[in-house]
């Protein structure tokens, strides 16, 4: 190989080792440039911080709404037992509070230990200037009675309200025969999850249906749930295994049977040996309880 060659060859060996030299030098500063960027960002959001909880200090000693990022709207939806205010009130938020010092968590369980009627919270911020609280409330299911009178319980297993043995609201709920959990009352769990999905059932078939007359449910023996519709028929369901589907085919039932035997029908629906394969349901009227049974068939 020729001195040509040779040094050719090593101005491009030098060459590319400058290149590379110089990549990882700008590499680098690049690296170095980002830092420094992450730094300063870190810097003003901590200035920023102590800026904000320091004038909300002042702010809340002075009475003045003026916080950094405070507050200027709480939107509060999906309540109709509680106020608004009630809500911000058990929330523990105020309008000039500092958006950075709200813990959402803790304002979302405030409420829910402050008012049981409220089943579900989320607490969100819309922009910096507004926090949003949504409401789901719990439906009533029916009322159990305790040493206290009558508990009123949601379609959670949860006591919602104490009512008195007087109160005039008793009649406005249906009564609910059942075991109650240890440590039942109110904002306490006083269904089991078998009782309270027993009822449900129920309380689902009976929206917008015939058996929305139900006045009392009596789940006490869950082999042997009974319902006492308007004082007038009692109805044996049997166990709950396929209750849902028992339950569509007693509304079936007691509409041939009113449809038969007119709207003041009293008298008995079994349908304790009802099957889905098998169904079957039948209907004594009450002065033959004790002695012949007439049958009602329904054709699903």
């Amino acid at each position: 190989m020729s001195n040509k060659s040779t040094a050719n060859q090593d101005r491009r060996v030098r060459a590319r080792n400058a290149k590379h030299k110089r990549r990882k030098i700008n590499h680098m500063r690049v690296a170095l440039l980002l830092f420094s960027m992450v730094v300063m960002i870190l810097v003003v959001v901590g200035a920023v911080l102590l800026v904000s909880s320091q004038v909300n200090q002042n702010s809340a000693e002075s009475g003045s709404p003026n916080a950094m990022f405070g507050i200027k709207n709480i939107m509060i939806e999906g309540n109709s037992r509680y106020t608004d205010e009630q809500i911000i009130k058990a929330g523990d938020i105020n309008v000039g509070q500092s958006l950075f010092l709200i813990n959402k968590r803790n304002v979302a369980e405030n409420i829910l230990k402050a008012y049981p009627y409220v089943d579900k919270v989320t607490v969100s911020n819309p922009s910096f200037s507004t926090i949003k609280i949504s409401i789901e409330e719990v439906q009533p299911v029916g009322i159990i009675n305790n040493k206290l009178g009558w508990l009123i319980v949601g379609a959670n297993g949860k006591g919602l309200e104490q009512l008195s043995d007087s109160s005039a609201r008793v009649a406005d709920y249906r009564k609910i025969e059942c075991v109650k959990q240890k440590g039942n009352g109110v904002a306490r769990l006083t269904l089991d999850d078998r009782t309270l999905a027993a009822v449900n059932a129920i309380v689902d078939a009976a929206d917008g249906s015939t058996l929305d007359a139900v006045l009392e449910i009596d789940v006490s023996d869950l082999t042997d749930i009974k319902l006492n519709w308007k004082d007038q028929i009692s109805i044996k369901l049997g166990g709950d295994m396929s209750l849902e589907s028992k339950l569509n085919y007693t509304r079936k039932t007691l509409d041939r049977v009113l449809s038969s035997h007119g709207s003041d029908a009293s008298g008995q629906i079994d349908l304790s040996m009802y099957s889905e394969t098998s169904p079957k349901a039948v209907f004594t009227p009450s002065d033959l309880l004790n002695d012949i049974t007439d049958t009602i068939s329904t054709t699903e």
